[in-house]
């Protein structure tokens, strides 16, 4: 396979699982009654902001970011989009 072809399906997988989670959101809202807000680009975010965790929670995170060899926000970016996958697919 190409790796045009390789980009270009990757990117409509990307672009597939985007509109699921997009229908997973509005489904959401509407089930809780709440107001569809109105679409935010991601360049409106910065990408970054500071969360408070237990000093044991960071501990945890820092050794699974050593033994990956990852960056402790490689780490918790992944866990963030585990947890997104999981709550619109499960």
């Amino acid at each position: 396979m190409s790796s045009e072809w390789s980009d270009l399906s990757l990117l409509f997988r990307q672009t597939i699982d985007n509109s699921i989670k997009i229908a997973c959101y509005v489904e959401t809202m509407l089930e809780l009654n709440k107001p569809i807000p109105e679409p935010v680009q991601p360049l409106d975010y910065k990408g970054n902001f500071v969360v408070r965790i237990e000093p044991v929670v960071h501990y945890k995170l820092d050794q699974q970011a050593k033994i990956l060899g990852k960056s402790l926000n490689k780490v918790v970016t992944d866990a963030f989009n585990f947890y997104l996958d999981a709550k619109c697919t499960g």
